[in-house]
């Protein structure tokens, strides 16, 4: 008999997978490597692709204020902060794939 009682009967322990009793099999390496992590690395890519469109929009707005109050330099540089933030949100991410 195994450290659980449920090792008797077959099965896994709810936290069996969090922590083993035995060493990963080719299985659980397949999981993780193939299947897990790719779906976390490209969930956490959309979001910063997101975050870039965001903050890129949040330029924009900087932009307008900035034309508004008739204060070019500013207006410049916010111009390009947006144009920066939005085509690196674009291109980074149709682009950047490993």
């Amino acid at each position: 008999m195994g450290a659980f009682p449920f090792e008797a009967t077959g099965e896994l322990a709810p936290h069996a997978f969090l922590f083993p009793a035995r060493a990963p099999t080719n299985l659980h390496v397949h999981f993780l490597m193939k299947i897990a992590m790719p779906k976390v690395k490209n969930g956490f890519l959309r979001l910063v692709e997101i975050s870039l469109y965001g903050h890129g929009v949040l330029h924009f707005a900087e932009l307008g204020l900035a034309l508004y109050e008739e204060a070019y330099i500013t207006a410049s540089l916010a111009g390009f902060g947006a144009l920066t933030m939005v085509l690196g949100a674009v291109f980074l991410g149709r682009i950047h794939h490993h």
